[in-house]
This record gives C-alpha cells, sequence and structure tokens, in this order.
C-alpha cells in the first residue's frame, strides 16, 4: 500500500542420607503479623550433601506437612499448632507454585465441616480462596502451574476420582458456573505427583496396586507399573519421581523406591528403605530436582507482530505464543521477549532483549529505509521459535508539514503523530455541545483543505484547520 508520503507495511547419581537431628541446623523466619505465621526453612541451611531428599527429625510435631521452592531455596513446614497458616484454617497439605510464588494450603476452617484450598504469596500476602466446599477431605492436592491446574484426590465410593480445576478460574472462590473437571473416576487413588513436562498425573491405583499415567484432560489413562515385582502401592500417601523411578511413602510411614532391574528387562522392584513402622518419621517425600519444578521454554513463536512506523520510529506490538492444546487458561505465561530489527538495505541486525510487555519502541531508524520485525520469547530456560517477519518501511524525511492522525476520543478530536505520538486537542468537546448534551464523532472524512465530522446526532461539523473554525452544515 503506498500514499503520497510512502509506502507503508501490512542423568544423576542417587545417595542416601538423613539430616543431622538437632534443629540448630534450621533457621525459622520471624512470624509474619496478622496474616499468616509460617515456618521457612532455607534449603541451603539443611545438609543434605546433594541427595534430593531430606528427612527432617520432628518429634514434637504430629501432623506435619511439606512444600518446597528450588528457586527461591526455601521449604515450608507446617504442624498442628498452625505455624505455616494463622487464618481460621489448620493446614493438612501444602503445594508449592514455584513459578508464581504462591502457597496453596489444604484445611479445614474453623467451625466449618467443610475442607478448602486457600492460596497466598509466599510471605503470606494475598490470601484467597481456591476452591471450597469439600465434604470429604481431598487425600492429596497439588498445584501445576506449569500447565495451569490444581490437582486433587477424593477417596471413596461417593465422588471418587482425581479433579483439576483451572488457575484461571479461581477468584476467591470457583466461580458459580464453574465445575471442577473429574478427570478419573476410582475410589481408590492415592496421592499423586505430576509430571509437568510429560503433561500427566502419575496417580496409584491402590486397588489394583499399580501406578497409571493420565493425560491432563483425562482421555488417555495407562498402567505404567504392571510389571513391578511385588508391588506396594495400596496405600500411599506420598509419591515422588525423579529420573523415571518412584519414591512413595505408604500409612506405615515406610520409605520405598521402586529400580529398575539392570538385566534389559522392562522391570521395577520395590526397595525398603526404612522399616520402624513403630516410631513414623516420614509424613511427605519431594524432589529437590530441576525437573521437579521445570521452567517453561516457548514451544510457539509470538503471534500478529506488526509495527506502525514514523520516520525515525517504529512502534512495535505482538501477542503472546499459544498455548499447548492440553494446558489450561492458567498455565503460566510469563515469558521476556526479544526483538530483532533488521534493516533490509544495510543488511544489519539489531537486537532488544529483557523485554517483558508485549510492545516495544524502536528509536533511531533512518527515514525511507524498509526493515524486518521479528519477536521471540524466551526464558531462563531457553529460548522460543522466532515469529514470521513484518515487513515496512519508515516514512521519508518531509521538509515541509510532517504527516498527521486526526482521530476523536472523549476529549474531543484529537491530532497526532503517524506512531500516536505528540498528541495535542484540535477541538474540544465542549466546542461539540449544544442545548441537547455532548455530540459524540463517529466519522471523519477529509475533501480539500475541509474536514468533515459527523457526529451521533446526524449533525456534520465543518473543519478548516487553517483558519482554526468551525461552522454546522445540516
Amino acid at each position: 500500500m503506498r500514499n503520497a508520503i510512502g509506502s507503508l507495511g501490512p542423568s544423576s547419581y542417587l545417595r542416601f542420607v538423613t539430616t543431622r537431628p538437632a534443629y540448630s541446623q534450621v533457621h525459622p523466619y520471624s512470624p509474619i503479623p496478622q496474616q499468616c505465621n509460617k515456618l521457612v526453612l532455607d534449603w541451603s541451611s539443611v545438609n543434605v550433601d546433594g541427595f534430593p531428599f531430606c528427612r527432617l527429625p520432628l518429634p514434637q510435631l504430629d501432623r506435619r506437612q511439606c512444600g518446597d521452592t528450588r528457586e527461591a531455596e526455601l521449604l515450608f513446614v507446617s504442624d498442628s499448632s498452625r505455624m505455616v497458616w494463622e487464618n481460621n484454617i489448620t493446614p493438612h497439605d501444602l503445594s508449592v507454585d514455584w513459578l508464581n510464588d504462591q502457597l496453596y494450603v489444604l484445611g479445614l476452617a474453623d467451625g466449618s465441616a467443610l475442607w478448602q484450598v486457600i492460596r497466598c504469596g509466599l510471605d503470606g500476602s494475598g490470601i484467597t480462596v481456591a476452591v471450597a466446599g469439600f465434604v470429604t477431605k481431598p487425600h492429596h492436592m497439588e498445584v501445576d502451574p506449569y500447565n495451569g491446574y490444581l490437582f486433587w484426590v477424593i477417596q471413596g465410593p461417593v465422588g471418587g476420582g482425581l479433579y483439576r480445576l483451572d488457575l484461571a478460574d479461581i477468584s476467591n472462590g470457583v466461580k458459580h458456573e464453574v465445575i471442577p473437571d473429574q478427570i478419573l473416576s476410582s475410589p481408590h487413588l492415592g496421592a499423586f505427583t505430576v509430571d509437568h513436562t510429560s503433561f500427566r498425573i502419575l496417580v496409584p491405583n491402590q486397588l489394583e496396586n499399580t501406578v497409571v499415567a493420565v493425560s491432563l484432560d483425562g482421555h488417555e489413562v495407562t498402567d505404567i507399573r504392571s510389571n513391578t515385582q511385588q508391588p506396594q502401592f495400596h496405600n500411599v500417601i506420598s509419591l515422588a519421581m525423579a529420573n523415571g523411578l518412584f519414591y512413595q511413602l505408604d500409612q506405615r510411614r515406610t520409605y520405598c523406591t521402586d529400580r529398575g532391574v539392570p538385566c534389559g528387562q522392562d522391570s521395577y522392584f520395590h526397595n525398603l528403605v526404612y522399616t520402624d513402622a513403630a516410631k513414623p518419621s516420614f509424613v511427605s517425600i519431594s524432589v529437590n530436582l530441576p525437573s521437579s519444578q521445570p521452567v517453561p521454554v516457548p514451544v510457539n513463536p509470538p503471534t500478529a507482530v506488526q509495527a506502525v512506523l514514523g520516520s525515525h520510529t517504529a512502534k512495535t506490538s505482538w501477542t503472546q505464543p499459544h498455548l499447548l492444546g492440553g494446558q489450561g487458561k492458567g498455565a503460566w505465561q510469563g515469558w521476556w521477549y526479544q526483538l530483532s530489527v533488521r534493516d533490509v538495505e544495510a543488511d544489519t541486525v539489531e537486537e532488544w532483549g529483557e523485554i517483558n510487555a508485549t510492545y516495544y519502541t524502536v528509536s533511531d531508524l533512518r527515514p525511507g529505509r524498509e526493515y524486518v520485525v521479528r519477536a521471540a520469547a524466551y526464558t531462563t530456560a531457553g529460548m522460543g521459535p522466532w515469529s514470521s517477519e513484518f515487513r515496512g518501511k519508515t516514512l521519508r524525511h518531509s521538509t515541509g508539514v510532517p504527516p498527521t492522525i486526526l482521530w476523536s476520543a472523549a476529549e474531543g478530536l484529537l491530532q497526532s503523530d503517524v506512531t500516536g505520538e505528540r498528541v495535542e486537542t484540535l477541538i474540544h468537546r465542549d466546542n461539540l455541545k449544544d442545548r441537547i448534551g455532548y455530540h459524540h464523532i463517529t466519522d471523519i472524512a477529509w475533501y480539500r483543505d475541509q474536514l468533515y465530522l459527523v457526529s451521533n446526532t446526524s449533525h456534520v461539523t465543518v473543519v478548516q484547520p487553517d483558519k482554526s473554525r468551525t461552522r454546522p452544515s445540516a
């Protein structure tokens, strides 16, 4: 398209260790006033000599749950005296959203027989009811910010199964029109773990004494431990996976692993690590590996890349990369962006990074040059593909009156340059008022040196900008 000014653009190893028995190695933070008391353990202060599991000997705590975040190196521990929570709820399960820095707490509110999941920041701020109204206590819950869901398991013949809720539907309690999805119906499910990058939930079927892999929508269910020798998946209260192997706790508080047989056969067996059932010491198991809290890498490129070019500047914009098919609307999308602008004539490329918005203004361009614009999203884990190209040409340098755009707004008739900068008011809204009220400009047209404005009152106003006056016309 052209006008009088110019052209426009269209494997690791495992080692078992235990922490020191003394509390002197653990330093709690100060309680948060009035909102949420917490016990936060600095992961680096716990002597775990490289192994992804830690045992915390806490004999005085009779109800404990753990959740950790690798990025902040924090470990959250709750007890029956509400060391984590003090907002009229007793914690029974914890899950950390490591991408959005949020903590999810399952509990029973005081004075109520219903269970609920509450969300807050890692510092206890921004308390929100994520989902409420559970008649039966969820056996286990876990947040998956990578794919945008909150998952939980209900045991028993009434409503038993695996459920999910899109994180985008959380608004201080589930909206009335939003019903959580039951993606697997079974009364015999145990505690599960989410395989984030494989887009599946790994959950024990305790009746069949095996583990099944469930797709995010529940349409695919695969038995992945049918070949375990003497399986021990009857009473799983906590489950984790590292390097393709399961680590679990059962109701006897025993600490088990299942490991592949190194003989070429696709089979597994259990290794019972902790056998003192008379002194239960474990309540939860977590893996301190990058695979347990992965940072997404953009799979798709940004879309709808476009630019408005003046003589020396270009206002670029784009939309976020599309999510993958099975991911929820609440999947994390806090991408950074890199912008590339190539001068076709000079065959030079300039790039800008660390852009945390879907728009950017490029300056110091040359008049009358063709430029190619493209964008890519990235995270600390890697960079996604480049977008399709947008080609446009900057306006030629004008020695006379520069080109402008006229547009209507609530303030009246405005004028700016072609990139929307240098805005000034040509006709204030008070000058478009009569005894009936304010007129709103609905259309604009030029004819010779006159400007015709059509308003919502069916009147036409003729403007002669050079003379700075207006006159109505029927």
